[in-house]
């Protein structure tokens, strides 16, 4: 598990950086520590094509259900994710993404429930850690904060462009869609304004006892690289958060190191492996729904075709639709493939 070795290498790092690393690794002992899995993963990326209403509205009405939680996933896994979960519009992992072998995000409450900051740490493919010096930030409350730098720097022509270039034509076609219809628009800059960075509040507190200023972190090289990862932390840990909020389909499992084995590394020398759960799902991962007894209008009017698997706020909560065919068979069936051109 990445949480071990994040706390071990942490604990025993330079005593320069201690303080920091220090608190850091108490953090993640302190969490409820979860490993997202493949399944869950394609839910997260999944919502990449949701409406950005239903995704701003999830947001809104989602709780941290614990002061500090930890997630971890495996790069392979959003490879494979992807693989399954996106049909025709399959996304490679990029150069920047197959750099990574694992990624561990922390995430603390902020003022309340609904707003949080997401610490992320890095283990490259070549071993290589990272512990980044800056955090994503979100706030979901009452209160629309001020528009973050995701939204003010949104360019939809370069949006566009990239996901064209990169052969995400049914994300583009939707994301196009999106832009061109006022209320899905003001939903994606509104959700995209929720989130912003600072410098980790654990790296802030240790500058602040010295008396020095949190500008010398963002002056430091590779700032600009961490603060895209601040930025994907915060986006990510919003996902994961709707995962633990869903009100159907999402199975815990927990997962501990039996007391003869915790014995043994004792013995050897070891620290103690961290208890953790595993989120997953318990959804079937395609669904054929019979609408040929759709009300009159309805489905029954149409031919069949594929439905991606989608959010769906209702007052009680928020539910996960599964990926299902929808419409009529004895119509025909709608294949569609889209191809996107300069």
């Amino acid at each position: 598990m990445l949480a071990d070795e994040v706390v071990h290498r942490l604990r025993s790092a330079n005593p320069l950086q201690n303080a920091v690393y220090r608190a850091f690794a108490d953090g993640v002992e302190q969490a409820q520590r979860f490993v997202v899995t493949t399944e869950a993963l394609g839910v997260t990326q999944s919502l990449a094509y949701g409406r950005p209403t239903t995704l701003l509205s999830a947001m809104q009405v989602i709780r941290s259900p614990f002061p500090k939680v930890w997630f971890e996933h495996d790069q392979a896994d959003v490879a494979e994710a992807r693989r399954r979960y996106d049909d025709d519009d399959r996304r490679p992992l990029e150069g920047h993404e197959s750099r990574i072998r694992r990624v561990g995000i922390l995430v603390e409450s902020a003022r309340d429930e609904r707003s949080y900051i997401a610490m992320p740490v890095v283990q490259f493919v070549d071993g290589a850690f990272r512990l980044m010096m800056h955090c994503g930030t979100a706030d979901f409350g009452e209160a629309a904060p001020r528009s973050g730098p995701w939204a003010r720097d949104f360019d939809d022509a370069r949006q566009l462009d990239y996901d064209r270039l990169t052969g995400h034509s049914e994300l583009a076609r939707r994301r196009a869609r999106y832009l061109d219809d006022p209320e899905e628009r003001l939903a994606m800059m509104g959700y995209h304004g929720r989130f912003d960075y600072r410098v980790m509040p654990y790296m802030a507190e240790q500058l602040g006892l010295m008396g020095r200023s949190t500008s010398l972190v963002a002056g430091l090289s590779g700032t600009g690289e961490e603060i895209d990862y601040a930025g994907w932390a915060a986006r990510e840990a919003a996902k994961n958060l709707i995962l633990l909020n869903l009100k159907n389909g999402v199975e815990i499992r927990a997962s501990s190191t039996s007391r003869d084995a915790q014995k043994a590394r004792r013995r050897m020398g070891r620290p103690p492996l961290l208890d953790h759960h595993v989120l997953g799902l318990k959804l079937p991962r395609h669904i054929v729904r019979d609408e040929t007894q759709a009300s009159p209008g309805d489905a029954e009017d149409m031919r069949a075709h594929w439905v991606r698997g989608h959010l769906k706020v209702r007052s009680t909560g928020v539910y996960w639709w599964s990926p299902h065919i929808r419409g009529d068979p004895s119509l025909g069936f709608v294949d569609k493939t889209y191809a996107m051109r300069p």
